[in-house]
């Protein structure tokens, strides 16, 4: 049975672990948890406190190949929130953080989720561009909780230089990132 295929939570566990930000008997407590009262994995661990939601929203986003945001840094103009209705946005766990051109920069807890950005393409009708955040993140950003240090013109500067990079990153392949990542282990 072991060839089952991991799902996204696991696979973020592991690059925790392979990154030292979380211990292996750490996991094991969090599916122990898990299989005892359910819970998303990745919610667990930072609940606990295994892995802050700093280094969550990191290693979240190198597993899938996509930028991290720091939401609470984050002050998100009235006309882009009210671009997607509040209920989508709570149901998919998503912020929308800034347009650029014909694209839709949003911060999502679970940038796998397919069926979100699609739903959420066709609503605004435009190109969806996940950015990782942490759950706890969207959540105080949906519920209207903002440390708002950040202007507007910072988070566009911030998102055309991701927007940049990861038009750069889609054509390099990210061959670079595996000689580097064994460097920092926390102790």
């Amino acid at each position: 049975m072991s060839m089952r295929s991991k799902s996204f939570g696991e696979r973020i566990a592991d690059v925790l672990i392979e990154d030292g930000l979380l211990l292996p008997a750490q996991l094991d407590e969090a599916m122990n948890l898990q299989k005892q009262q359910g819970g998303r994995l990745l919610k667990i661990l930072t609940d606990k406190q295994f892995v802050s939601d700093q280094d969550m929203a990191f290693s979240m986003g190198r597993c899938l190949n996509t930028s991290p945001i720091n939401l609470p840094k984050v002050r998100v103009p009235e006309e882009i929130l009210n671009l997607v209705p509040r209920d989508m946005a709570k149901a998919h766990k998503l912020v929308p953080i800034a347009r650029l051109h014909r694209r839709l920069f949003v911060a999502m807890a679970d940038p796998t989720n397919v069926l979100a950005v699609d739903d959420l393409k066709r609503r605004v009708q435009l190109d969806i561009v996940p950015m990782i955040a942490t759950e706890r993140a969207v959540s105080d950003a949906l519920s209207g909780v903002h440390a708002a240090h950040a202007n507007m013109s910072e988070v566009l500067k911030q998102v055309s230089e991701e927007a940049g990079e990861v038009e750069v990153e889609r054509e390099a392949h990210r061959h670079e990132d595996h000689g580097h990542a064994h460097g920092h282990a926390h102790v």
